[in-house]
């Protein structure tokens, strides 16, 4: 049992790591691309 709670909790962190690395990655690439919009090439 203790093991299932281990690897649940494990699983919990991951998730919320990757969800704030997209959130942050999300909002990087919407900036970038609305730069290339004010200045495209």
């Amino acid at each position: 049992m203790a093991k299932a709670t281990t690897i649940s909790q494990m699983l919990d962190k991951v998730k919320s790591h990757s969800f704030s690395w997209l959130k942050t990655y999300n909002v990087n690439l919407g900036l970038n691309s609305h730069m290339w919009w004010l200045n495209p090439l």
